[in-house]
């Protein structure tokens, strides 16, 4: 599909086949009843169409098969005993996503408050299923980002709380991507101020523990040091620190190198591009002529 109407023409299409398999399994038909597999794809489906109506479609399909996984629990509901009902965390994620992605009013909310019902079932343990994992917390993040500007240190916030729980082994499926890492690094860096890189480098430095070094997000830092160093401020210390800070990254870099070619890594030594380094030498030029000839 390459037109919205004609994507969200097959996303109903199939949400008709899931709801005509549920009439035919009430009638009889037991092989055609739906399982937790096929509402995850419907759900996926809307969570991908981009039109208003998505979120609260994907949103009702949920509490559909949370109904009647619950009904098969209470014997109210006779359900084939081989066709696998109970929501996991698979079929849960894909809801977050789809009101995190299209909600119209409040994503974030809507996306809270799914999870919530996840950690609630776990914490009960009416479904150890849905324990919450990375993914779940990575699009909240995408979530909080997608709001306003200053919802970074929130999502940073999020990203902090899955680590410290990864590694004192609370949940060890918060592991965080290097994904989740990129996006609130990004969200700091276009912030654009000081402060704001500190931050970025600060978390750079943390996914160093999982991850390896991030070379182009480092240069991304350098770029935005050292446009903060301007011929006609008359901030001399603040451009001073600007350059230093740029050049002590860019010794990040470099070091990183000869690691990864002392170690003859298999994989592609990724180098720092000849514009950081230009950017940087500028960055000391400029400098020079604001009487730190010495260092520059």
């Amino acid at each position: 599909p390459t037109t919205t109407t004609t994507t969200t023409r097959y996303v109903v299409q199939m949400s008709n086949v899931l709801e005509g398999m549920r009439k035919l399994s009430r009638a009889g038909y037991e092989k055609l009843t739906p399982d937790v597999f096929a509402y995850t794809t419907v759900i996926t489906a809307w969570a991908d169409c981009p039109v208003p109506e998505s979120s609260v479609r994907a949103q009702k399909l949920l509490v559909e098969l949370e109904d009647t996984h619950r009904s098969v629990l209470d014997e109210t509901n006779i359900y084939p005993s081989n066709v696998p009902i109970r929501p996991d965390v698979a079929v849960y994620n894909a809801a977050v996503a789809a009101v995190a992605k299209r909600h119209p009013d409040n994503p974030l909310d809507a996306a809270k408050s799914i999870i919530q019902r996840m950690e609630a079932q776990y914490e009960s343990g009416e479904n150890t299923n849905v324990q919450p994992d990375a993914i779940t917390y990575t699009t909240l993040i995408d979530a909080h980002l997608k709001r306003t500007e200053n919802s970074v240190q929130e999502a940073e916030d999020i990203l902090m709380d899955m680590i410290q729980q990864y590694k004192d082994g609370t949940n060890t499926k918060l592991k965080p991507s290097a994904r989740a890492f990129v996006i609130v690094i990004d969200a700091w860096i276009q912030r654009k101020k000081t402060k704001d890189l500190t931050k970025a480098e600060a978390l750079l430095e943390i996914m160093k523990e999982f991850y390896p070094v991030d070379i182009r997000r480092y240069e991304r830092l350098i770029e935005e040091y050292c446009k903060k160093i301007d011929t006609n401020s008359l901030d001399t210390v603040s451009e001073r620190n600007a350059a230093e800070k740029a050049f002590e990254l860019l010794l990040k870099i470099e070091d990183q190198c000869q690691k990864e070619t002392s170690a003859q890594s298999s994989l592609q030594i990724i180098k720092p591009k000849v514009s950081t380094y230009a950017a940087v030498i500028s960055g000391w030029t400029v400098c020079a002529t604001q009487n730190f000839n010495d260092t520059a």
